[in-house]
């Protein structure tokens, strides 16, 4: 219960003390003599409201408002230049913008409810029930079950909400699942066309190679036929020219085959190819193979003979050095001196 309430430089009231007794429940008196300012100033202090500085006395700089209880605990507002705070007993709460602080409120237990102004309606004789009620459930707390309620089913349709888009993402993602349970099968094939892949790129730079050494091939027919002009072994010079020329039919149709590999790598890097393509793919990698084999036993038939024709070349050289120095300028037939021309 109030004792009294000590007012200083709060609105009109530059200086007022009342005491309490214990029935008092209105403040009686003349007009423009203080009352309404009282209450408001008895309301600041337990509501903290109104907000700013515009209650304080217009011949002061700073406001403040003590009210006694029955155990003689004082609560103390102040406010002012550089200054806003309350004052619990020794204890001051400074910072606290428009708030009551927790300790103020519940030494009070009073919220504006409980204050009747000059020209309000009788205290809920003018209210609705619904109002009435409303009024009940914040003295007694019973407002906190109503919005504890609320919290708690805005919670559960917020949840059930959550779960149904959990669900229906669920169940997509379980579709699409099932939709794109061929890529397993699709990564295993594209592996194994990577390592054929590879495997081409590398038969396919044996190729170039082999491109190099058939042009070696050409410059050595080339030098064969001059040797053959020269040489006892023109028969065996000619026979590795036929030789050559079918393999210069295998070089282009291997060539015409490498086109073909490329227009299956082009079709391989888009989109996954047919397995029986792959099949005909490998029989043709099997005679590209075989063929580089012909060819290989080819060249190595050829670089043979043309180590034998420069065998006879040399042979026939000494021959006919061994023939200069032992006729000298005379006719190996009839040993008679010839004319040098």
């Amino acid at each position: 219960m109030l004792n009294k309430i000590e007012i200083r430089n709060y609105s009109t009231n530059k200086k007022l003390d009342i005491e309490f007794g214990p029935n008092v429940t209105s403040l009686i008196g003349s007009s423009y003599t203080g009352k309404s300012a009282a209450l408001r100033a008895l309301k600041w202090n337990i509501t903290n409201k109104p907000s700013g500085d515009n209650f304080i006395n217009w011949d002061a700089e700073k406001t403040s408002v003590r009210i006694t209880f029955d155990d003689n605990k004082k609560v103390i507002r102040r406010k002012g230049k550089g200054m806003n705070l309350y004052k619990l007993g020794k204890k001051e709460f400074k910072a606290f913008g428009n708030e009551v602080p927790k300790e103020i409120r519940e030494a009070f237990n009073m919220s504006a409810i409980n204050f009747q102004g000059q020209h309000d309606a009788p205290f809920w004789f003018c209210e609705t029930a619904g109002e009435v009620s409303r009024q009940l459930n914040n003295i007694v707390n019973l407002n906190i079950i109503d919005t504890t309620l609320a919290n708690i089913a805005s919670l559960i349709r917020k949840t059930n909400t959550a779960i149904e888009i959990s669900q229906d993402k669920l169940k997509e993602i379980t579709t699409k699942k099932k939709e794109l349970a061929y890529i397993k099968d699709i990564d295993t094939d594209l592996k194994h066309l990577e390592i054929l892949h590879s495997e081409h790129q590398k038969k396919a730079i044996g190729l170039s190679r082999i491109e190099e050494l058939l042009q070696l091939v050409n410059k050595y027919r080339e030098a064969r036929e001059i040797a053959a002009q020269l040489s006892t072994g023109a028969n065996l010079a000619i026979s590795a020219g036929d030789r050559y020329r079918k393999v210069r039919n295998s070089r282009i149709a291997l060539s015409k085959l490498v086109i073909e590999a490329n227009k299956y790598i082009e079709i391989v890097d888009n989109r996954p190819p047919n397995f029986a393509t792959i099949k005909k793919k490998k029989e043709a990698y099997i005679l590209i193979t075989n063929s580089i084999n012909n060819l290989e036993d080819l060249i190595d038939d050829i670089k043979s003979r043309k180590s034998k024709i420069i065998n006879i070349r040399m042979s026939r050289d000494l021959r006919i050095n061994k023939l200069k120095n032992l006729t000298k300028d005379r006719c190996p037939l009839c040993l008679r001196k010839t004319k040098k021309k």
